[in-house]
């Protein structure tokens, strides 16, 4: 009876333990945080008869539109070795930072950061989809297996509202060994033996013992020594400007300021020099990685500093955008943002550690090249023609009035001329055309052009101009008069024959002066 007593307190106290065991999991699960963006890698698990792999570094952001990523991949480079320059396969395009193959192969480190080219900006990625490829070779003849490792500690996927994204990871396993086949065990059939009947005996009733309690002696408890904590050191961090390319002239585009780290960090600066005859700075803004105080200066022309900090006490441990610079480029051609720095002057570009050390390692400009804007033209006329197969085919010229801009030009029967491309300066102001065309008084029209395809439309030409001396009156009737009855330009209809309905679109002209 005391026996169940005890199993049944046993029993109990098991229970408890367990439904402990049960909370504990379930707070634990409810404080982990479901990434919203996963890496993993794709490619031969087994090398056991190859000399060499492709792996395609693949990330999975589900409806997030990504627009920047930075991952490092560790790799034993005793096994493996990097065979070609990383090659960035998927939809981010603009490469901020790919370590080359000297260096990935004396460190076992491939890090890349990518970014979303201005091309794409308005169709970000998401989903699932490629990063990048590494190309492997197999270091001699490697035994046993290895792997390609994520580096949880410098994640950063940053979506296209300027968010960082929280990440998981799959590394991934290669096996140099082909695969031990298991030999089939073979039964041996065996003769049993005639069993031997064994006398039982009979028992002797032995009378039991009650023990009596003894006081459990009170354990004296032992003093645990606590380990110092080895310091960890500051692993180096690189500021980016990005994206590199064509920007055009007076457009305002997007500059970005990246951050990559690996350790823990509570402010940057960051000292950029620029060609003010170049671009000049509108705006600066914080993407709100930095939860503290973020500052611009733009007064000294050509440099632009920015500063963010973290709240007191706390830091952020990812890298990512930390500002969005708005630039408006002033002339054609290539230009340059790059950062003031020297390594350990903190008076410049700097990130500065949880300890106060100077951790900025590397920087990378942004090069802007510049190009003018896309300004096209064409004109468009009618002329008094009812002749379908003609139509209002005319030649002339047209020019910008006051200006030195002046084209030829022939239409089709539509009455539309050859597009011509006209420099962007003439973008955004009012501008004066004039049109002749011989045999019609000149058309004069005013119109903005905007970027892009612009039609100079002329409306109907005025007839009876056949001198070309910019009135129309009894001379050109005259002149009409000596082509009666015969084909030419004082044929305005195109019928074939100059007669009384040519001489009646004349006379409705008349006195009328050029434009």
């Amino acid at each position: 009876m005391n026996f169940l007593k005890n199993l049944h307190g046993k029993k109990f106290y098991a229970l408890v333990f367990v439904g402990l065991i049960v909370i504990l999991t379930k707070i634990i699960n409810t404080s982990a945080q479901t990434p919203q963006a996963n890496l993993f890698i794709t490619g031969p698990n087994d090398l056991s008869t190859l000399t060499s792999g492709s792996y395609k570094i693949m990330l999975n952001s589900g409806s997030e539109l990504i627009g920047f990523v930075s991952v490092e991949i560790s790799f034993d480079k005793t096994k493996l070795s990097l065979s070609a320059p990383v090659a960035a396969t998927g939809p981010l395009k603009n490469q901020i930072i790919v370590t080359n193959v000297a260096d990935a192969n004396a460190n076992g480190v491939v890090t890349i950061v990518l970014g979303l080219s201005p091309a794409d900006v308005a169709n970000p990625p998401s989903g699932e989809f490629e990063l990048a490829t590494l190309e492997f070779n197999k270091t001699g003849t490697p035994s046993g297996g290895t792997s390609l490792t994520f580096n949880t500690q410098n994640f950063s996927v940053v979506n296209m509202a300027a968010q960082q994204l929280t990440v998981g990871s799959q590394n991934f396993d290669i096996s140099f060994d082909a695969p031990t086949q298991t030999p089939t065990a073979t039964l041996t059939p065996t003769d049993s033996p005639t069993p031997t009947l064994t006398p039982t005996n009979t028992p002797t009733f032995t009378p039991t013992v009650t023990p009596t309690q003894t006081e459990t002696p009170t354990p004296t408890p032992t003093a645990t020594v606590t380990p110092t904590p080895t310091p960890i050191a500051n692993q180096p961090a690189t500021l980016s400007l990005f994206p590199n390319g064509e920007f055009k002239i007076t457009k305002e585009s997007q500059v970005d300021l990246s951050l990559l780290i690996s350790s823990p960090i509570i402010g940057v600066d960051a000292v950029i020099n620029y060609d003010p005859l170049a671009v000049d700075i509108i705006n600066v803004s914080s993407s709100g990685l930095f939860s503290g105080n973020f500052i611009f200066n733009n007064s000294s022309p050509g440099i632009l500093r920015i500063s963010a900090t973290q709240t007191p006490q706390q830091s952020i441990n990812s890298g990512g955008i930390v500002a969005s610079i708005t630039v408006k480029p002033k002339i054609i051609g290539l230009t340059e943002l790059n950062f003031n720095f020297t390594l350990g002057d903190k008076s410049e570009s700097n990130v500065i550690a949880t300890n106060g050390e100077d951790i900025l390692q590397t920087t990378n400009g942004a090069i802007l090249d510049i190009l003018g804007l896309d300004v096209f033209a064409y004109l468009n006329l009618k002329t008094p023609s009812e002749n379908l197969a003609i139509g209002h085919v005319a030649s002339g010229s047209v020019e910008i009035v006051d200006d030195t801009w002046l084209q030829n030009f022939t239409t089709d029967n539509d009455g539309n001329s050859q597009t011509w491309q006209l420099d962007y300066t003439y973008l955004n102001s009012e501008l004066f055309f004039r049109l002749k065309s011989s045999g019609f008084l000149r058309r004069r029209i005013s119109q903005t052009l905007l970027e892009g395809t612009n039609v100079l439309n002329f409306g109907n030409l005025v007839a009876g101009d056949l001198n070309d001396d910019g009135i129309v009156n009894n001379i050109d009737v005259a002149i009409m008069y000596q082509n009666w009855f015969l084909t030419g330009p004082s044929d305005y209809n195109k019928d074939g024959i100059v007669n009384s309905y040519d001489f009646w679109i004349l006379v409705n002209n008349f006195f009328r002066e050029d434009e």
